[in-house]
């Protein structure tokens, strides 16, 4: 009696023991993941699939359109820093997974990595090299950060209707009138006379230059989010906003939060008031409805809310517009026309954006290097990798950010003293007030001269102005 009830509960235990040991297996739910495949950095040539079952991960890479797979190479580690990596950039030649696929394919699966144990979160690197069959127009990113540049001489037309100012333009790459343009530097001390021509250099909005005179040069990208997606290809308002509500949420973007004060200074226009400082941006002055642009708060914070979810750089679609900003505009014959009543400065505009057409490439037969949309890797490449079976490809989750000793709170790559790598502030200045070319935020450098080699009242070092004048020496 004894050993057969010893039996039983040695089966019974038995049992208990295999169910326990299957639901092991089984604890790991079987999730499924899809993330972009992204080459050239911007591009979505297809995407990486993830799958599992109680014993086995299967990483799927699938094409689209006219691209295909000429290599891949895959890492699943339990940790983003086993990844392969030198100076923080992924080796995928040392990854565990590799394949070479000729003749190219659309479709490749790698089976038979383990299964992640329950609770587990695993870091996947998945590259790839692919080849497009056919001539495909896409988006030239090394374009895109240089068009155009150089030297232009600009003047408004008008102010209002579907932009902040309408423009005519002079200059290497861009000729002609009827540019549309909205502030990006709203600060009453520079000023665009419309009387005046001015003489301002160019950047591209994909440029990483410390010159561009905002506090928040990082979310340039969600402005150009917003130029594709609250204006037409001919940069007018669509969808029931209006000019005002896309300037409002520029400013707010480009330099920071502000207050909505509903006692204007100057009534009829969308004005900036940064004497406000109850907020860091200052104040926003206006009667809401009844300003230039017919402008509404609302609509304006709805517009700003729609790019929080941007992780990544946005880059507009093969037809697409972007910015293209102004910045420094200078105009000599202003600043003497108002020398003449004792002010200095007023030669001096503010920065500004204008629409241009995104710059494109058509690719025949080329090969691109082509990554798992995720999170960065911490080295200078745009390498990137993401985490399962969490389903995060968030760069902003846990796990994502790598320690690059900077403020975690500034995903613009400023320390807690707010200067970045080369020790420049968000607008551009260091230490000491003056930015990259020797010049503080009036355009005059160490010895008080601005870009043309003129001091506050016109002249240069030997005492003469444009016009050939001596100084006299009266004050």
């Amino acid at each position: 009696m004894i050993n057969s009830r010893f039996s039983r509960v040695a089966t019974l235990y038995g049992l208990f023991a295999f169910v326990v040991f299957a639901f092991s297996f089984l604890s790991v739910t079987s999730f499924a993941l899809t993330t972009d495949l992204i080459a050239g950095q911007h591009t979505v040539v297809g995407q990486v699939i993830v799958t599992n079952d109680a014993q086995y991960l299967h990483v799927t890479y699938q094409t689209t359109g006219n691209w295909y797979l000429s290599a891949t190479h895959l890492d699943v580690e339990t940790d983003p820093n086993a990844i392969p990596q030198s100076n923080g950039n992924p080796i995928p030649g040392k990854f565990q997974y590799s394949s070479t696929h000729n003749p190219p394919v659309t479709s490749y699966t790698y089976d038979n990595i383990p299964a992640p144990p329950a609770g587990v979160t695993y870091f996947i690197a998945a590259h790839a090299e692919v080849v497009n069959g056919i001539g495909t127009p896409h988006v030239d990113y090394d374009a895109l950060k240089l068009a155009p540049s150089g030297t232009y001489t600009i003047s408004i037309i008008s102010w209002g209707g579907d932009s902040y100012f309408t423009l005519s333009i002079t200059g290497p790459d861009l000729n002609g009138t009827g540019y549309k343009g909205f502030c990006i530097q709203p600060d009453p001390t520079f000023i665009l006379w419309d009387q005046y021509d001015y003489i301002s250099n160019v950047v591209s909005s994909y440029c990483s230059t410390t010159l561009i005179p905002v506090n928040y040069p990082g979310n340039l990208d969600k402005v150009n989010f917003i130029l594709n997606n609250y204006l037409d290809k001919n940069c007018s308002p669509i969808n029931g906003y209006t000019f005002g509500d896309i300037q409002a949420a520029i400013w707010y973007l480009l330099t920071g939060p502000f207050v909505f004060d509903p006692t204007p200074i100057i009534n009829g226009e969308l004005y900036y008031n940064p004497s406000n400082l109850s907020n860091p941006g200052g104040g926003l002055e206006y009667v809401e409805g009844e300003l230039d642009g017919n402008w509404n708060k609302d609509r304006a914070l709805q517009i700003i809310d729609s790019t929080k979810d941007l992780c990544h750089e946005y880059i507009p679609p093969v037809d697409g517009i972007m910015a293209i900003i102004f910045y420094n505009p200078f105009s000599q014959i202003a600043e003497l026309d108002f020398e003449q009543y004792g002010l200095c400065g007023f030669g001096r505009g503010q920065a500004f954006l204008i629409c241009v057409h995104v710059p494109t490439k058509t690719c025949y037969g080329c090969s691109e290097t082509a990554w798992g949309k995720g999170c960065d890797f911490p080295g200078k490449n745009w390498a990137m990798y993401f985490k399962y079976p969490a389903g995060d490809t968030g760069c902003n989750e846990t796990g994502c950010d790598w320690n690059k000793g900077y403020n975690s709170n500034d995903h613009n790559g400023y320390d807690h003293n707010g200067y970045d790598h080369n020790g420049y502030d968000h607008n551009g200045y260091d230490h000491n007030g003056y930015d990259h070319n020797g010049y503080n935020s009036n355009g005059y450098d160490h010895n008080g001269y601005d870009h043309n080699g003129y001091d506050c009242k016109g002249y240069n070092s030997n005492g003469y102005n444009s016009k050939g004048n001596k100084k006299t020496g009266k004050k």
